[in-house]
């Protein structure tokens, strides 16, 4: 909790920035084959037709659209395991579980999960996800990662859902920003990282530096934030991996 609140004052700093606030995780039962109990499909109104990918971007000043948002691995097999029930079960499925994600039919499902796996997803020893957020509305897939060993520490990703040139994007980068020295054995697919803004919370309970730096992964910009200092992000990032979350979860199964 204490590094949600961290991230909303450092959110403060930079308006540009998205703050990710996850609310206090509830447990998801198990995938249902048969649920007599369960409610149905005609019990819950659907005012218009979902879509993976919503056709109109809200206002920033109004309510974000549903989208989907994972606290947890787990919670992101359970949607991977719902396509494989047959339509009907699907349906219900995720009418019950799902339908706060903004993911109503088994096609949203199948979509959000090839949305999610073409993002690289940052896989590095000290990192404990938080969350996962397909922000449509931001453009942007956001992890949010806790730092073993330290309560205060976090480290987010905010991924650009729209690919770019990374050899384009690193040379605007050069050109607007400082580069940060990067050691000769860090992850091959780490070709840059730019400091783009760093500044204090002004919160005396949470008195730390923010940092906001810059890369391209796989053709995708990424927006890094984190309280670490430069040391100690460099040292993480160096050794990350870059997967898939599919990948990432399936590993990290109990």
């Amino acid at each position: 909790m204490k590094r949600i609140i961290l991230i909303g004052t450092a959110a403060a700093l930079l308006s540009t920035l998205a703050c990710r606030k996850p609310a206090e995780v509830v447990e998801t039962p198990s995938l249902p084959t048969a649920d007599p109990g369960a409610v149905s499909q005609t019990d819950i109104p659907i005012t218009a037709e979902p879509t993976a990918v919503p056709t109109a971007i809200h206002t920033p000043y109004g309510a974000p659209p549903r989208h989907p948002i994972f606290y947890s691995a787990e919670e992101y097999l359970r949607l991977s395991a719902a396509i494989d029930l047959d339509d009907a079960e699907c349906e219900e499925f995720l009418l019950n579980h799902f339908i706060d994600d903004g993911i109503f039919r088994k096609a949203d499902a199948i979509k959000t999960l090839e949305i999610i796996n073409s993002m690289p997803f940052p896989v590095a020893d000290r990192l404990e996800l938080i969350s996962v957020e397909l922000a449509y509305h931001h453009d942007s897939f956001d992890i949010l990662y806790g730092i073993k060993g330290d309560e205060d520490g976090y480290l987010s990703f905010d991924i650009a859902l729209t690919s770019s040139d990374a050899e384009a994007d690193r040379k605007e980068a050069e050109q607007k920003h400082s580069l940060v020295e990067l050691p000769e054995t860090r992850s091959p697919e780490l070709k840059f990282l730019a400091r783009t803004s760093e500044a204090e919370t002004g919160d005396p309970n949470f008195p730390f530096i923010v940092r906001w730096l810059l890369t391209n992964i796989r053709s995708h910009k990424i927006d890094i934030q984190t309280n670490l200092s430069e040391k100690e992000l460099v040292d993480i990032l160096a050794n990350c991996q870059f997967t898939t979350m599919d990948e990432y979860a399936k590993k990290v199964k109990p």
